[in-house]
């Protein structure tokens, strides 16, 4: 990815992570790290808010997409090194991530194949059992790597 694209996709995502604040989302300290993204809420503008579908649009480009996905990948990584335990943050951020991923295939933009599949089978991530079969699932796909 150029320099240039690389650069405007960060501030497209950005945006998009203070719109998401925003809008009542508790900020992620996770996907603050990982993307360099810390929200600028009092920088939003009307039209940020009524443009929120265009520049979501504008990140799930085909320039853009990888991003999320990339993110995505560098969460689960810090998962698999995390006893489930201690995992609160990064599960956190692993639904964010998802909810991102499922706002955007419902609006026929594009994601990464991992999030597409992984929004959709990890829908209830905040029922117990199913962040415990989310966890080793990750545990266990880090382990034959």
């Amino acid at each position: 990815m150029k320099t240039n694209t690389k650069l405007r996709c960060q501030s497209i995502l950005c945006m998009l992570y203070s719109l998401y604040c925003s809008s009542g989302w508790p900020r992620v300290d996770l996907f603050e790290s990982i993307s360099k993204c810390i929200p600028d809420v009092d920088r939003l503008t009307a039209d940020d808010y009524m443009n929120w579908n265009e520049i979501s649009a504008k990140f799930h480009s085909d320039a853009c997409a990888s991003i999320l996905g990339n993110i995505y990948d560098q969460t689960r990584l810090v998962m698999s090194q995390t006893e489930y335990e201690q995992s609160g943050k990064v599960f956190e951020c692993i639904e964010f991530i998802l909810n991102m991923a499922a706002n955007a295939s419902s609006h026929g933009l594009t994601v990464t194949d991992r999030l597409e599949m992984d929004w959709r089978e990890y829908d209830r991530l905040d029922v117990p059992e199913e962040r415990l079969r989310y966890y080793n699932n990750v545990l266990a796909e880090f382990k034959e790597q």
